[in-house]
């Protein structure tokens, strides 16, 4: 790939509730923090990425008004120059096109998708981007759909044999879970390492993720006691990603 385009980054999943809208939002956030430029595409009919990117602009807008009369909002505008990014919402447009129109403008582009990988959609998204993530919650159920995942690459593979997509899982966890459960599960996991394997790093599912999003902010930018854990566990999560990223470009 031409290395002044943007890295295509989608994150899909079978079903609902799988946490697709945090882990789009919080890595648009990790990357914006970076001073990456970064464009989220909000592919869901839910919107959640839509919405929370309203707030988030209407919370700037106040923010600019107080800093034309206050200096000492210099911090602030510093902030919010570090850590912004642009969302589109996918309305009547083809996903591809918005791909191909984007993909000069920024460093990375975030693609949120809904549930369900059989819709054209998704799976343009998917024969699109450079690395797709699925994140998994570590419920029964969520963990079978990864026979729906493995069933998805194998097919855009014999589709389209000279895909190059990185294709990676990423975990949710309750703080609560026993040893126990998690040994069951990354051991679950160990079957997808050919198709989707897992990232080394997981994400637990904390509350202050849901905080952060009613304040149109994700966790690594909140800068508080309480989402220091939150935001921990996000960067790595960043990190890995960034590591596939520098495989992709060449870089070392």
């Amino acid at each position: 790939m031409n290395n002044n385009e943007a890295i295509v980054i989608a994150i899909e999943s079978q079903k609902g509730g799988s946490n697709k809208s945090m882990l789009c939002l919080n890595l648009a956030v990790a990357a914006a923090m970076r001073g990456k430029t970064v464009l989220v595409i909000d592919c869901d009919p839910h919107q959640n990425n839509t919405k929370t990117y309203a707030t988030r602009t209407a919370k700037r807008k106040a923010e600019q008004s107080l800093m034309t009369v206050n200096k000492s909002f210099e911090r602030i505008r510093e902030l919010q120059q570090e850590n912004n990014f642009d969302l589109i919402t996918l309305k009547n447009s083809k996903i591809e096109d918005l791909i191909s129109e984007n993909k000069d403008k920024y460093e990375i582009v975030i693609i949120d998708t809904a549930g369900g990988l059989e819709t054209k959609t998704n799976v343009s998204v998917a024969l699109n981007s450079q690395i797709c993530l699925f994140p998994f919650n570590s419920g029964t159920y969520d963990l079978d759909t990864s026979e729906y995942v493995k069933s998805l690459v194998e097919s855009l593979r014999k589709y389209k044999p000279n895909n190059q997509t990185v294709f990676r899982s990423i975990l949710h966890f309750k703080p609560t879970i026993g040893e126990n459960k998690l040994k069951e599960v990354i051991s679950k996991t160990l079957t997808w390492k050919d198709t989707h394997p897992i990232l080394r790093n997981v994400v637990y599912k904390r509350e202050i993720y849901e905080e952060a999003q009613n304040k149109g902010k994700g966790v690594c930018e909140l800068g508080t006691a309480s989402s220091q854990q939150a935001a921990a566990e996000m960067n790595k999560v960043y990190d890995a990603i960034e590591s596939i990223i520098k495989k992709i470009r060449g870089e070392k």
